[in-house]
């Protein structure tokens, strides 16, 4: 079954890989992507300064050799097997050179900023291999691909590049894991994947080797997603940095550029969240949920946003429903402990902490929540035991995390002050 998609970059036709042609094809990418003149020019001096070690541009070494490839498999010389392998082999040096040159940091989040400090993030890497292979004559397109972090056990949207090979096979490039590259294996999308609104799903016993099963939601992206990825980013950095106002601005941009923007409108609940404005960030959460009901990140912090109301129920709900998508959600199963906390049912939270510590022990705020659960069943059932049980998982989670301290502090002194009732 053939799926439709929006329409990716033509490839370029074959043609000899001089200096002059590169450099229309980078300057037509990079101002396509909205960037300044400046940075236009910057970035095409950049990449056509790469030398391989005899001293030769290696944009061009690249480009002439995918030429003849390609020339080559038309006239029958070279099998399509051999193709791919040579287009595979040309897109990892691209992704090798592009990583050696900019240094991942998520403060250079654009073209500028990372020409400027040799750093680069995940949009930018993007953007970077996005410009440079469609230069070369791939068929390329901007994506957000869905990837479960090992750390947290939660699924986070990440801006990758899908490039076509030969055979109409994409390849996934994601640059900023550390400290390699990632470029998958070749993958048919319309064979492997099922479109689901306006993204494309994994299917379940999909023929596809590893690499490509850990990124199992792909949305394409138009030039106006790709614009309002990079306003996203920009509103992030503005949010770390205490310019709110700011990041609303760029994130609203971002929602005119893309309406289906799902990671904007979580944005903008953060925002809002951080403001104090709770009603307001609960709104934004729903749109990013509406837009994908998948969303796990969106249910957590919804979530948050009605704890800080005390409307507990509806953050169980949230929660709940983060843990049904996502099982192994070490955030969902944490909050939905304070959440059960709130409610003073004191056994769910242990329940729910455990979880969570059973997920990953070293998890310094799982541990901390699990001895707070004890501690408070033990005071409302006048049992030492489960007291001390808790007192246990405290120190736990002090050793993890020493900034636990305080809060551990005033938990301690609560206890000191409750215990006497009851011995």
């Amino acid at each position: 079954m053939v799926l439709s998609r929006p329409q990716m970059i033509p490839a370029q036709p074959a043609n000899t890989g001089n200096t002059s042609n590169l450099a229309d094809a980078l300057k037509k990418e990079i101002t396509d992507l909205g960037y300044s003149d400046d940075s236009v020019q910057a970035f095409t001096n950049e990449v056509l300064g790469w030398k391989d070690a005899s001293g030769r541009p290696m944009m061009q070494g690249w480009k002439e050799t995918l030429d003849k490839a390609r020339n080559d498999n038309l006239a029958g010389r070279l099998s399509m097997a051999d193709l791919i392998k040579i287009e595979t082999k040309v897109l990892a040096e691209l992704g090798n050179k592009i990583k050696t040159e900019f240094s991942f940091n998520e403060q250079a989040i654009d073209l500028g900023k990372a020409i400027s400090s040799r750093h680069a993030q995940r949009t930018t890497y993007a953007e970077m291999t996005y410009i440079a292979a469609a230069a070369l004559g791939f068929t390329v397109q901007g994506a957000m691909a869905s990837k479960i972090s090992t750390k947290y056990h939660i699924t986070y949207k990440l801006p990758v590049s899908l490039i076509a090979t030969a055979d109409k096979q994409m390849i996934l490039a994601d640059l900023a894991p550390e400290p390699a590259i990632f470029i998958s294996s070749p993958f048919s999308l319309d064979a492997s994947f099922v479109k689901d609104g306006d993204a494309f799903v994994l299917k379940p016993k999909a023929k596809v080797k590893d690499d490509v099963r850990s990124y199992a939601r792909i949305r394409i992206l138009d030039l106006n997603g790709l614009s309002a990825v990079r306003l996203i980013d920009r509103a992030n950095a503005y949010l770390v940095s205490g310019d709110d106002d700011w990041a609303l601005a760029d994130l609203k941009k971002a929602i005119s550029l893309d309406p289906h923007a799902s990671l904007a409108c979580n944005g903008l609940g953060n925002a809002y969240y951080k403001k104090g404005q709770f009603e307001q960030a609960i709104t934004y959460y729903t749109t990013a949920i509406s837009l994908d009901p998948k969303d796990v990140l969106a249910y957590c912090n919804r979530g948050r946003a009605y704890m800080k109301t005390e409307r507990y129920e509806p953050a169980i709900a949230d929660y709940t429903a983060a843990i049904s998508i996502e099982p192994g959600s070490i955030i969902a199963y944490i909050d939905r402990g304070n959440a059960y906390i709130g409610l003073h049912k004191y056994q769910k939270a242990i329940d729910d902490s455990k979880a969570a510590v059973g997920i990953d022990p070293k998890n310094a705020m799982a541990n901390y929540n699990l001895g707070r659960a004890f501690v408070y069943l033990g005071l409302a059932n006048k049992d030492m035991d489960q007291v001390e049980e808790g007192i246990e998982a405290l120190k736990k989670a002090n050793k993890l995390d020493p900034k636990l301290q305080p809060e551990i502090d005033k938990l301690f002194n609560y206890l000191r002050s409750n215990v006497m009732s009851f011995q």
